[in-house]
């Protein structure tokens, strides 16, 4: 049985949270303006109103995670404080970014936090269980296991 059979609705939060991790901070319009102004161009840009969403959808499917971990019995036996930190770290830059667009709380101070939240999740990737992202789409499309989209097989 796949992780499909198993529970469809993880596995599609699973593929916009990633989905979603990885392609709004890189054609982010704000994003993009910094790097041309640093490096003299830039990437293809959303449009912020789609960027807009994108980002709250991350924020839906980050909860998603965080509710699955805490209510269901399975996950939160195996769940340690890691886990949760990890799952923090990841959202805060979007969570941050977000009220840094809405001008929420003091803009100075939010950009800030922003950034360090940004640089922390960049910094954590090689070391921390965020590197796994740069191979989500790898293990959920071409490897066959039982936790992929393909036919999977047990063999223990």
């Amino acid at each position: 049985m796949t992780i499909i059979g198993t529970s469809p609705v993880t596995i599609v939060f699973s593929c916009i949270f990633h989905l979603c991790l990885l392609i709004t901070p890189i054609f982010l319009l704000a994003h993009n303006i910094l790097i041309e102004d640093a490096v003299g161009f830039s990437l293809f840009s959303f449009s912020e109103r789609f960027t807009d969403r994108l980002t709250f959808i991350f924020l839906i499917c980050a909860a998603y995670f965080l509710i699955r971990r805490v209510f269901l019995p399975r996950l939160r036996a195996i769940s340690s404080v890691y886990d949760y930190v990890i799952l923090v770290v990841t959202t805060a830059p979007f969570l941050t970014g977000y009220l840094v667009y809405y001008q929420v709380f003091d803009y100075k101070i939010m950009i800030i936090l922003h950034m360090l939240t940004g640089e922390l999740m960049l910094i954590a990737i090689p070391f921390t269980k965020i590197y796994h992202m740069v191979f989500f789409f790898i293990g959920r499309f071409v490897l066959i296991h039982q936790h992929t989209l393909g036919k999977g097989s047990r063999t223990w």
